[in-house]
């Protein structure tokens, strides 16, 4: 599981090659999926502007209405002209994402887009800043659950009327082994006890987030945007050594 809990987007001045009648690029900085911005056509860019250099290593879009063969590109310079920028890189699609993982310090990135399905091309919430947290291995017999928030009403001559409301993943997952050192599998560092806490802590139960619940298996379970449904955090030690088991309840919100 990686949970992409740092995002600077705030930090940053954005403007839009063209917006839209209707829409306010400043959607773009609100952790609500359904609060969008449109581009006025198929095509587009966004520069955003830290003021100052950043480091980014990661940068994920909602999908909006963008199609899988929609194509969009991260790149970044040390200035405003994107005549031949010092960095530029494919994202990927992710169904209900676009994402990168990199690490690039620059003052300026942009974000291009196109999809010729599309007559205009609607983008949702962006995630850009420091890099994931890999938590460590979930328990292998992790449930998924999903809920609604469809609602009914039965009449007395028992008709029933209801509203749809939407369909969300509402699952705990547990992690048995959470060490108290830093530890490496493949080359990444996993999150450490402290780290965990220090994560919840600053997210707590209000602050939506991106979090690849299988990174390698995206294409059965897309990235998911999700809250800590959980008031608290807490860890169980073992009998021998610096280990720990915990759980982390995540609920999908849009």
């Amino acid at each position: 599981m990686r949970i992409y809990g740092d995002n600077v987007i705030n930090n940053s001045t954005l403007a839009a090659s063209t917006t839209k009648a209707g829409y306010s690029l400043d959607n773009l900085k609100i952790a609500q999926l359904r609060r969008r911005f449109s581009f006025d056509g198929n095509s587009g860019n966004i520069v955003i502007n830290f003021n100052q250099t950043e480091t980014v290593k990661h940068c994920i879009i909602d999908i909006g209405n963008m199609s899988s063969s929609a194509t969009v590109t991260l790149e970044a310079n040390a200035t405003d002209v994107w005549t031949s920028p010092s960095y530029t890189h494919a994202m990927t699609y992710a169904e209900s994402c676009f994402y990168l993982d990199l690490n690039e310090t620059y003052k300026y990135f942009r974000l291009v887009v196109e999809d010729t399905t599309k007559t205009t091309v609607e983008w949702g919430y962006i995630s850009i800043g420091d890099s994931y947290t890999q938590m460590p291995p979930i328990d292998p017999n992790a449930e998924i659950f999903y809920n609604t928030t469809a609602v009914n009403t039965m009449s007395i001559g028992g008709q029933v009327y209801g509203d749809d409301g939407f369909e969300y993943m509402d699952t705990t997952f547990n992690f048995p082994m959470i060490e108290e050192t830093a530890t490496t599998f493949n080359g990444v560092t996993i999150a450490t006890r402290k780290q965990i806490k220090d994560l919840y802590n600053n997210l707590r139960n209000v602050t939506p987030i991106w979090v690849m619940l299988w990174p390698s298996s995206l294409s059965e379970f897309a990235p998911v945007f999700c809250i800590f449904n959980q008031e608290k955090i807490s860890f169980k030690k073992k009998e021998e050594g610096k280990v720990y088991s915990s759980a982390l309840a995540l609920r999908e919100v849009l």
